[in-house]
């Protein structure tokens, strides 16, 4: 993650939009704290708070110390049936469709354009991760 923000230019509090392997309910928020989003022990809370506070709103964001982090607008992993060898490709495809304004009902539409998306994919038995950072051209 550091190494991507750093390749990006980028700190951690220019991802507005995150595609995260959430192929169980923890792994969103073990991946929220490794990423940098939370401190280690916080993403519970977050992860919990937007789920409580979801309102059939068509994503759910995470807020850490003022700043909101949308994650997984289209349903994440588990939303598509978690295609085992092609999540990294869905996520990808999600984060070029929010990017473009082309995600139909699960547009999101945050403060400003949005023109940064981070992919977090999970692969093997948990021995490969990569993240991808895409951004939008002018």
């Amino acid at each position: 993650m550091t190494a991507a923000l750093a390749q990006a230019g980028l700190g951690i509090g220019d991802i507005p939009l995150a595609e995260v392997h959430d192929c169980f309910p923890i792994e969103e928020a073990i991946f929220l704290e490794d990423a940098g989003f939370y401190k280690r022990g916080e993403a519970w809370r977050g992860v919990h708070e937007s789920y409580e506070s979801f309102k059939g709103s068509k994503h759910i964001p995470y807020v850490d110390g003022g700043k909101e982090l949308l994650v997984n607008p289209g349903g994440g992993l588990k939303a598509d049936g978690h295609p085992v060898g092609a999540t990294g490709v869905r996520q990808a495809y999600e984060c070029f469709k929010q990017l473009r304004g082309e995600a139909g009902g699960h547009q999101i539409d945050p403060d400003g354009p949005l023109d940064t998306a981070l992919c977090h994919n999970i692969g093997g038995t948990g021995g490969i991760a990569t993240v991808h950072i895409l951004r939008r051209g002018d």
